[in-house]
């Protein structure tokens, strides 16, 4: 699981250039911040519903970089290529260790979470309004 906040540090960028430079990676669940934070009034609120060892708390749709650039140029009519750089910092991710779903975080919620497109759109929108 990867917080969608990230999406701050890479997509701005992208959004510049037409390029989305970023290193090799694997499949990820983007999570909204938002939800998580449900999620966290929810265990507060309901006690035991997470007893035990607590499940991955992760949206159901799992993205590459290379799926969020085709959002990206879907969301802006703009072709926004995927550029692989090389950095070490991304193993975890090529090796599939974020490659994971739980539907723990929607039952928790009552709810379908935030798909990674929604926080891109509103991403977008944000930027094409400043």
């Amino acid at each position: 699981m990867f917080d969608a906040s990230t999406f701050e540090h890479y997509v701005p960028a992208a959004l510049r250039t037409g390029e989305f430079r970023l290193p090799e990676d694997g499949p990820v669940s983007w999570t909204a911040h938002a939800d998580l934070v449900v999620a966290d009034v929810a265990a507060l609120m309901r006690p035991g519903v997470l007893d035990g060892v607590t499940p991955p708390l992760t949206a159901a749709e799992m993205l590459d970089f290379s799926d969020v650039a085709g959002v990206l140029s879907e969301l802006t009519g703009r072709t926004i290529t995927r550029v692989v750089v090389d950095d070490e910092e991304f193993r975890a991710a090529r090796a599939g260790q974020f490659a994971v779903t739980d539907p723990a975080l929607e039952d928790l919620l009552g709810r379908p979470a935030i798909p990674a497109r929604a926080m891109l759109s509103s991403f977008v929108t944000q930027r094409q309004e400043h």
